[in-house]
């Protein structure tokens, strides 16, 4: 059991091995840099990073789209090196030379730029030519075509790796005659996501995707790094031999500023569809419940899911993206977390416990973290569950804290150390013929 958590055992690297021994070289593939618009998968990339560069690995990241978030770029900003044809490093800064990529980074601003009903319109038109395209309402990943595949084998022969990363099964790439041990990033199980989308009557791109789909990309890798427990263990069962690690995001705790009261409740995501859905849900079945219980109560919207979603509430603010996202925790009483569908584990309840704050969620909101004991969330099963727990949390100052007591017990889970420890380790011993390796981010 964990030193200061039910349900979870505590952190141990591996004995014999010493803390940041032997350095090793790390290339990242990506579609994405670390933290790019600060969507919640890219978080715990950019988590994962700083604990790499912390134990002393070099990172080199290299992306399989445009998306890399800047034109130009301070090399000392990063705790990892840039491997891509379309940026430049110049004088201690990394450019863009892209035409195609540049213009894209000026659009994504200018859109930012935009009043929120425009934003609304934008995403919408954005939205419906996908759809036309045959892109359906989400897309779940697209392997890579042949010749992205050549640029990343061009780029191991470059960067000369000891280990490679890839942040998404779909960008895992076969190179046998390398002999380099590849360990995938398992954000979530895909084949959950697709389900949970179908269920609401979503369609994704590709239109199916299976458990026996994931699997059969999975078992390629010589390890497995995934974010949640529940995940590890589907994993585990499925490929007996594999080696699997639990690594939660590693995040710290950050004590609360301001102990208020008033009767507001904080949403934070990005433009993602689940996040949307969520929102759009929580407005329409559960908010009127609440302000019939609660009148003078408040929801803030923050982060790009504002631009997708409208509401004539006047008791709804859509504050879109902040610099500051503490100072909101801290101006609210409540964290609501009304997911419906999705998979893995969310950045945002994560956030919210390392916060401290008390939070409202659905078992969808919630997944990964039911062991937790004692549970640092009010978990709803319906509209009407969620209705009388958000109004109740509100009134409640006493229930409150208890859930905020449960949310500082949690916070050792993410503790920044633990899961540097673990990752570290899991780095050091991998190899194409690597023994399993049973430390996990516990």
């Amino acid at each position: 059991m964990s030193e200061s958590v039910s349900g979870f055992e505590s952190v141990k690297a591996s004995p014999g091995k010493e803390f940041g021994s032997k350095t090793k070289r790390i290339l990242c593939v990506t579609e994405e840099l670390p933290g790019f618009q600060q969507a919640g998968h890219t978080v715990w990339l950019a988590g994962i990073f700083e604990a790499l560069a912390n134990a002393g690995h070099d990172v080199v990241c290299t992306t399989t789209t445009h998306k890399v978030g800047f034109i130009v770029r301070k090399t000392s900003d990063l705790n990892f090196e840039i491997e891509k044809r379309n940026v430049s490093r110049l004088f201690g800064r990394y450019v863009v030379v892209s035409p195609k990529w540049i213009f894209a980074h000026l659009a994504w601003n200018v859109f930012q730029r935009l009043p929120q009903r425009l934003q609304v319109i934008a995403a919408g038109i954005r939205s419906r030519l996908r759809k036309r395209d045959g892109g359906g309402d989400h897309r779940l990943g697209s392997f890579l075509t042949a010749a992205q595949r050549d640029e990343i084998r061009r780029t191991v022969e470059a960067v000369k790796p000891d280990v490679i990363l890839y942040n998404s099964l779909f960008l895992h790439t076969e190179l046998p005659e390398a002999r380099i041990p590849a360990a995938i990033l398992v954000h979530d199980l895909v084949h959950e996501r697709a389900s949970s989308l179908h269920e609401q009557g979503y369609h994704t791109t590709p239109a199916t995707f299976t458990a026996d789909d994931e699997i059969a990309v999975l078992k390629r890798a010589d390890m497995m790094l995934c974010i949640q427990w529940d995940d590890a263990e589907f994993i585990k069962r499925k490929l007996v031999n594999s080696r699997v690690v639990a690594l939660p995001p590693p995040m710290a705790a950050v004590p609360r500023r301001v102990a208020h009261r008033d009767p507001v409740c904080i949403f934070v995501g990005s433009g993602a569809l689940p996040n949307v859905d969520g929102v759009q849900w929580f407005l329409e079945a559960v908010w009127p419940g609440v302000l019939a219980r609660v009148p003078s109560a408040q929801l803030r919207v923050y982060g790009s899911v504002c631009s997708r979603v409208e509401t004539s509430s006047e008791s709804v603010k859509l504050l879109g993206r902040v610099d500051d996202i503490v100072s909101c925790y801290d101006e609210a009483k409540l964290a609501v977390v009304p997911l419906r569908i999705g998979s893995g584990l969310k950045i945002k309840i994560v956030e919210a416990i390392t916060m401290g704050m008390p939070i409202v969620t659905t078992e969808v909101g919630a997944q990964g973290l039911f062991e937790i004991r004692p549970q640092p969330f009010a978990l709803c099963k319906s509209a009407d569950e969620m209705i009388a727990r958000t109004a109740a949390l509100l009134l409640s100052d006493e229930e409150c804290g208890t859930l905020e007591a449960a949310a500082r017990g949690a916070q050792a889970l993410f503790d920044p150390q633990r899961i540097s420890a673990v990752l570290d380790a899991a780095m050091r011993e991998i190899s194409v013929e690597s023994p399993i390796i049973d430390n996990e981010a516990r």
